[in-house]
């Protein structure tokens, strides 16, 4: 009876479990995935990383010479916070390392909330969203802080070619 009582447990288990696994909470980065995506100055790269278990992006900066590679962000899912973090780096005196903590609003919105650093102890702060405005544009906006409000400061199109 007790072998009974466990199979039929382990049998209810099993489904629970092979769902659990098949939902990706990296899934909304679907969008990104794949070809390049520019600005007249920029060119960046998004791809899954082994089993789409991180989503990994590269930044160049074009130049009348070249296009050089110039900052790189790897986005995963992390079981003990439950959300989506990310760390990256850019060539920059300004900011060099950045902390993101990424949601998305709904299946077409992306909020990052990051602090960057450079030599200092101290971040600071930054909000930024990707607006995905079809399948083959977005708009990345960065806010700044105006008493308690959030205001655009910088925003720009990116388009994706194949």
């Amino acid at each position: 009876m007790k072998k009974l009582i466990f199979s039929l447990a382990l049998l209810l288990l099993v489904p629970t479990f092979t769902q659990a696994q098949e939902s990706n909470p990296l899934q909304p980065f679907e969008f990104l995935i794949g070809g390049t995506w520019s600005t007249e100055t920029t060119v960046q790269t998004f791809e899954w990383g082994v089993g789409q278990k991180s989503v990994h992006s590269k930044l160049y900066f074009i130049n009348a010479a070249d296009t050089t590679l110039n900052g790189e962000i790897t986005w995963f899912w992390h079981p003990g916070e439950q959300a989506i973090k990310g760390y990256g780096h850019l060539l920059s005196d300004q900011i060099s390392f950045f902390d993101y903590s990424t949601e998305f609003e709904n299946p077409r919105w992306m909020n990052n909330q990051v602090v960057g650093f450079n030599n200092q102890p101290n971040g600071v702060n930054i909000f930024e969203s990707i607006e995905f405005i079809g399948d083959d544009e977005y708009r990345w906006t960065m806010y700044s802080r105006v008493l308690d409000e959030l205001k655009p400061e910088i925003s720009i199109v990116f388009n994706r070619k194949n």
